[in-house]
């Protein structure tokens, strides 16, 4: 939905929905994103296998001015966003500055995974037990995530920033090495 916009939602059947809204001053034409609109990746391998979703993502340039917006669906005992990787333009232009948030749901609903989040000077160095409705806002740092043996743990991501829209996660040096296992 564009910005300044009214809109109302009718539903047909039973509905969960999200309401992300990030800044912005540029109005664009009101939008829906069909299923075949959305761009699925299957990223990873081995333990770190996730589905991710790219709702608005590379297909809605000239739509939107700063929101990127997807899903991701971890598999029971899976790791997603590993290796580990930040956005947060430490290493700008290479790395844009995008804060995010997290918004996760449990399979089944008494699930849990846990939530790292660390920085490489330890000024943030914490671990979350993550839950079915829980959310997390990402302004700085390193965030992978693990879903409990057992429960696959899906994510509603969000992010935007003030250099723009591209999505190049910055992977931690220590643990990039991972891309080359088998």
């Amino acid at each position: 939905m564009s910005c300044h916009s009214k809109y109302v939602i009718k539903a047909e059947t039973d509905l969960d929905v999200a309401v992300c809204k990030v800044k912005a001053e540029e109005k664009f034409l009101p939008f829906i994103d069909r299923p075949d609109d959305v761009v699925i990746h299957q990223r990873g391998k081995n333990n770190w296998k996730r589905e991710v979703h790219d709702i608005i993502a590379d297909n809605a340039e000239g739509r939107v001015q700063r929101i990127i917006l997807g899903e991701t669906f971890n598999l029971p005992g899976e790791w997603s966003s590993s290796p580990p990787h930040k956005h947060d333009g430490e290493h700008y232009p290479e790395e844009l500055n995008l804060e995010e948030i997290y918004h996760y749901q449990a399979n089944p609903k008494q699930g849990f995974g846990i939530q790292l989040h660390y920085t490489k000077d330890d000024s943030i160095d914490d671990a979350y037990i993550i839950r079915n409705g829980d959310s997390f806002a990402i302004d700085k740092g390193y965030h992978p995530v693990n879903a409990a043996r057992g429960y696959q743990i899906y994510y509603l991501w969000f992010m935007a920033g003030e250099e723009g829209r591209t999505l190049k996660p910055y992977d931690d040096p220590d643990h990039k090495w991972v891309h080359s296992l088998n």
